[in-house]
């Protein structure tokens, strides 16, 4: 006689209901873990059935859709936070960093110059020889002042000088801005800069 055929196997519950539940990943992430759970509780059912139970290609979508939108979600978050770099650059704490960053390069650009031109600085920071050093105007101006567009200055008397003109660099200002709450950020004529307290040895 011949055989019956074989019933077919019936697709797992748990497979189905984990991916029709995935697409819970629009609405809030309360749904997230759900679909994970029951496609891991599906892959388990299906592999202990023996043939019996199909759906393996449902669970492992579960699984799968979930993870991807998680991890674009998070790529999504981390570009963001790249985008509002500017913004976030504007706290205070950032901005002194950057103010000084700023006199850094401006620093490193003089003393360039000093070392092609006799050891003398420039006659002030528009110098064409400084400024494409730097590279950037913006270097220029500190995060303070980007809207009034108020520059770095020179010191008096520090344009055209050399640096052997100096007793001690390393304590001689050549810059000073003081567009900061409670610091002013010093660069010297060694090249180092610092930030002091406002009335210092350095506002006299």
């Amino acid at each position: 006689m011949p055989q019956e055929p074989s019933e077919s196997p019936k697709t797992s519950v748990y497979a189905t209901a984990a991916f029709f539940t995935c697409l819970g990943f629009l609405f809030p992430f309360l749904f997230l873990a759900m679909p994970v759970i029951l496609g891991i509780m599906a892959l388990s059912e299906i592999r202990k059935s023996n043939g019996t139970i199909k759906g393996r290609g449902l669970a492992i979508a579960a699984i799968a859709i979930p993870a991807i939108a998680a991890v674009a979600f998070f790529v999504v978050l981390i570009m963001s936070i790249i985008a509002a770099g500017p913004v976030a650059s504007h706290h205070p704490k950032a901005m002194d960093i950057s103010c000084l960053s700023n006199l850094k390069m401006i620093g490193l650009s003089m003393q360039m110059y000093a070392e092609d031109n006799g050891d003398y600085l420039p006659d002030s920071l528009d110098n064409s020889y400084i400024r494409e050093a730097v590279g950037s105007d913006k270097t220029f101006v500190c995060p303070f002042c980007r809207r009034t567009g108020e520059k770095y200055e020179l010191l008096p008397g520090i344009g055209g000088k050399k640096f052997n003109d100096f007793d001690n660099p390393k304590d001689t200002p050549v810059i000073i801005c003081r567009h900061h709450r409670k610091n002013d950020n010093v660069l010297y004529a060694d090249g180092h800069v610092a930030q002091l307290p406002k009335d210092g040895k350095t506002s006299k």
